[in-house]
């Protein structure tokens, strides 16, 4: 997590910075935190309308934590998420085709364990780079209705600058208000706008934080929707041409507390597609 790694996150230790400087990227680095569980500005959705949404509950016995996060069902064997989700963690369970983050009857159920993770080999912890994973399930989902996959990016449009000013939405669990520490009883979505990369990687560039053509940044504003401290490894999804949904990016880090002064942060999708076809056998779409 971002929060353990003040010293070290996006640092040049061999340029001295300013006093006042210091102090800023020390306060922005207490806003960056990776995304549990927050969607701000959003609204209810309705049953069967995200049926690739993945409820995940991720336990590790050491540390004592339990924690929530978000997937996507990309094939009826395979679950994408964030890396830092699942790293460390002992064993999770996924509920799939539900809008409710609770293990009800008639929802379909599955165990995942260290030996079903594939998490990307490159991942840096400390500075959540490369933050994708793949969960491999025991047994293959029966699609229906209300659980269903999402189709991935065509090859060939790995750059952010075909996703640069596009509306997307974001889905997520949890509390909906900075003042709320309770989780929504409801899965919540929000709209957002990708923000041109040049200005992404200025406004992280000035506190020594690289910004990747791996990653994707949504507006931050004033009159603020999008990921707060929510549901990290939860789908970034556009609405292509034909109509249909295109996963395009994995909720990876943003603004903790809310305020709208930090964009949001996701893995772009469409850099890692060779790797997902390596290890999930899924066949991509060409341009």
């Amino acid at each position: 997590m971002l929060s353990r790694v003040d010293d070290t996150y996006g640092g040049h230790p061999r340029i001295c910075l300013p006093g006042w400087l210091v102090r800023v990227k020390k306060q922005l680095l207490d806003l960056l935190l990776p995304l549990q569980s927050k969607i701000v500005g959003g609204k209810d959705a309705v049953k069967g309308q995200y049926p690739h949404n993945v409820f995940i509950k991720t336990i590790n016995h050491q540390e004592r934590k339990v924690r929530v996060c978000g997937g996507t069902l990309i094939s009826d064997r395979h679950v994408l998420t964030a890396a830092h989700c699942i790293y460390e963690v002992d064993y999770l369970v996924m509920v799939f085709g539900s809008i409710y983050p609770a293990f009800t009857s008639g929802v379909a159920i599955q165990f995942a364990f260290q030996r079903d993770f594939v998490i990307h080999p490159n991942f840096v912890p400390r500075n959540l780079k490369n933050d994708i994973a793949i969960i491999k399930l025991s047994r293959p989902l029966p699609l229906t209705g209300r659980v269903n996959t999402i189709r991935l990016p065509r090859l060939g449009k790995s750059s952010p600058l075909f996703y640069e000013g596009k509306e997307a939405i974001v889905t997520g669990w949890g509390v909906t208000s900075d003042d709320d520490n309770k989780m929504a009883g409801v899965l919540q979505q929000a709209k957002v706008s990708i923000m041109r990369q040049y200005a992404g990687r200025t406004w992280f560039g000035f506190f020594g934080y690289e910004l990747m053509n791996s990653q994707l940044c949504s507006q931050y504003s004033k009159h603020f929707t999008g990921t707060c401290f929510g549901d990290s490894g939860g789908p970034l999804i556009m609405r292509e041409r034909d109509g249909r949904w295109t996963l395009v990016g994995v909720t990876s880090f943003g603004d903790k507390k809310c305020t709208g002064d930090v964009p949001s942060v996701y893995t772009n999708v469409s850099i890692f597609l060779p790797w997902i076809r390596k290890e999930a056998g899924i066949k991509l779409r060409r341009r």
